[in-house]
């Protein structure tokens, strides 16, 4: 706006001293110089990078809820259930464990009621506390989940097509065979854990599928990660592929919870081939997979999590815990992908009087 104020400006002036043909002369310069300055400004700014995974994002998550709309499911009985997962994910998206809740408007059944632990002043006015449909909708959903990814009809189609990943944690490889699902467990503590599923589809045909039991004692197991994972990398081997999972929880207000897997399906069942962890003091360490290189890199400082540099990540034991003259010290591993595990190949601590190999 300014240049274009500026041009206006010079020719005016011009038009004042100079005679007719001088005249003509500017208005036709006025009048290209103006086309110039509005190409110019309609011309596209660079977006920052930012501002291109925003937009990703938002076209990412709108291609999702569309694939959700537009999906046909031709078997009405998995129609009907992935109708009911979504909606119990929607329901279940909206609960704190903080909040009461009416007894008749919550629409658990009675039998589910009366196995639950009251509180019995919240009982007397007729409400409940959030931890009670919390646990009656966790358990509808692990349930129903499980009923679909055993299901013939479910391996016609991608998860991701069939769920609103909205409301739930959903990643796969790329070769869509190995997913993982995962719902927050809602549990109210800075512990931020998951329920966790493992779904794969093998290409002989078979289907491995991992989903959390009780443990008995209000809570729940899983063979592997309980949090669920965040990333699954693709490896491909000479005796088949591989995958590496990546993911990570809150521990506490001050605790940050890396770990890896590597998985393979063998005898029809999935095996963990590596796995290691590394917990840390507000973020104090990294834990992370170079796909490029095939190589984990570990970097720590030794704590009270971690007493020693050993690269085992072996954490701490009541033994260790008043001995602190090695904190401090920085630790560093590297494990090495051979084709079929991991291998550990570097070693390095560093204080601040020498390094050690």
């Amino acid at each position: 706006m300014a240049l274009l104020m500026l041009g206006f400006g010079c020719i005016t002036y011009s038009l004042i001293i100079f005679d007719d043909l001088t005249m003509k002369k500017a208005i036709t310069l006025l009048f290209f110089f103006a086309i110039s300055l509005i190409l110019v400004s309609c011309k596209e700014k660079p977006k920052s990078a930012l501002v291109k995974q925003a937009i990703k994002n938002i076209k990412t998550d709108t291609a999702k809820k569309d694939a959700i709309k537009k999906i046909v499911i031709t078997d009405p009985d998995l129609k009907n259930l992935v109708d009911s997962i979504n909606s119990f994910l929607l329901a279940y998206d909206t609960l704190s464990v903080f909040n009461e809740y009416d007894t008749k408007s919550s629409k658990i059944p009675k039998s589910f009621l009366d196995s639950a632990n009251y509180d019995n002043s919240s009982q007397a006015k007729g409400k409940i506390s959030g931890n009670i449909p919390i646990k009656y909708y966790q358990a509808q959903i692990l349930n129903m989940l499980g009923r679909l990814i055993m299901d013939k009809h479910t391996v016609e189609y991608k998860l991701e097509n069939l769920l609103n990943t909205e409301y739930i944690s959903l990643v796969h490889s790329d070769d869509g065979r190995l997913y993982n699902l995962s719902i927050d467990e809602k549990t109210g503590g800075s512990y931020r854990s998951s329920l966790s599923i493992i779904h794969y589809r093998a290409e002989n045909g078979k289907v491995y599928n991992d989903i959390p039991q009780t443990d008995g004692s209000d809570g729940y197991t899983s063979s592997f990660s309980h949090d669920g994972y965040g990333v699954i990398h693709t490896i491909k081997t000479p005796k088949g592929t591989k995958y590496l999972l990546e993911g990570s929880v809150m521990g506490c207000n001050t605790c940050v919870g890396n770990y890896i897997d590597l998985l393979s399906f063998k005898k029809d069942v999935l095996v963990s081939d590596f796995s290691v962890s590394l917990d840390t003091r507000e973020g104090d360490g990294q834990l992370f997979y170079d796909e490029k290189e095939k190589s984990i890199y570990v970097d720590y400082v030794t704590d009270d999590i971690h007493p020693e540099c050993d690269c085992n990540l072996s954490t701490n034991s009541a033994e260790s815990t008043a001995d602190n003259k090695d904190f401090g010290q920085k630790c560093s591993c590297v494990f090495k992908f051979d084709g079929n595990t991991f291998i550990q190949q570097k070693r390095k601590i560093r204080s601040k009087r020498k390094t050690i190999i």
